[in-house]
């Protein structure tokens, strides 16, 4: 039973993180979904839309790195 908790538990981390991560993540940003690159465009300096990428791309690596360690636990 202490698996499953953990499983639920890292699922949970993992949702969360996959949320943040789509919602600053460069790729989506360039997209231009509604409006998003001309708000990031009109309303961050120069230096925040690079923070907002970096932070993205860590989370995405983050969660990547989650769901590989999530399978080859499941793995086992």
């Amino acid at each position: 039973m202490k698996s499953f908790r953990e499983f639920l538990q890292k699922g949970a981390a993992l949702g969360s993180g996959l949320a943040v991560g789509v919602a600053t993540s460069p790729a989506f940003a360039a997209l231009d979904v509604s409006g998003v690159q001309t708000a990031l465009d009109s309303n961050l300096s120069s230096y925040e839309t690079v923070a907002v990428a970096i932070i993205g791309f860590v989370l995405g690596v983050a969660v990547i790195y989650g769901i590989l360690s999530l399978i080859k636990g499941r793995a086992k």
